[in-house]
């Protein structure tokens, strides 16, 4: 049975592409040369997809009727909605970027990162708060778009799309946010003043 084989090569550490036995890439399951051929197949499959949709007059990324590229509810899923709010300067995300780099198999890596591993929790409260505050600006300006005197003369189908779509980026937000309250746990409680502190 193909799944039992799939996974007896998956436990083993080697190639789970048929008859393959080489060593699978870092964070993958195929071999570097059977990994690139997949991803090769991925690329073509949504591009194909997404010009079958253009040319049905659909968005590129999913099945609504839209007269451009991408539908309003999949500007504000990929952020790239109009900014209509001041970014804050609280926003963290630029110097994490600036940080970032791609490593050869596809993994991400952060400078300053000595060894490949579990990231201090301080990095990671950081990345995470910093991804929270980006949702929820995009979450903002999302809405702000799908509001908008423009938007009003969308279908309400659409409209309601895109809300629905600035919304979901506050649930987003909220696992980021979670995922820090878990990892600080610890220190849960009431916050206590020492007696300097009192009046």
């Amino acid at each position: 049975m193909a799944t039992a084989v799939y996974l007896e090569k998956k436990l083993a550490g080697i190639c789970t592409y048929h008859r393959c036995a080489k060593p699978p890439s870092d964070g993958a399951q195929l071999c570097p040369r059977h990994l690139a051929k997949q991803r090769k197949r991925d690329a073509t499959y949504k591009a194909k997809l997404r010009a079958r949709r253009r040319h049905a007059g659909q968005c590129a990324f999913c099945p609504a009727k839209s007269k451009t590229y991408r539908c309003m509810a999949c500007l504000i899923k990929a952020g790239l909605g109009p900014t209509k709010s001041v970014q804050s300067s609280v926003d963290k995300s630029a110097r994490i970027a600036a940080r970032t780099v791609m490593h050869g198999d596809g993994r991400t890596r952060y400078h300053g990162q000595a060894r490949r591993g579990q990231q201090s929790r301080a990095q990671l409260d950081e990345q995470d708060l910093a991804d929270a505050i980006a949702r929820l600006q995009r979450a903002k300006d999302g809405l702000a778009a799908a509001r908008s005197p423009e938007a009003q003369l969308l279908p309400r189908i659409q409209r309601e799309d895109a809300e629905r779509a600035a919304l979901a980026q506050l649930e987003l937000a909220g696992r980021f946010l979670d995922d820090v309250g878990e990892r600080n746990s610890r220190l849960n409680g009431p916050v206590r003043i020492p007696a300097s502190g009192r009046r």
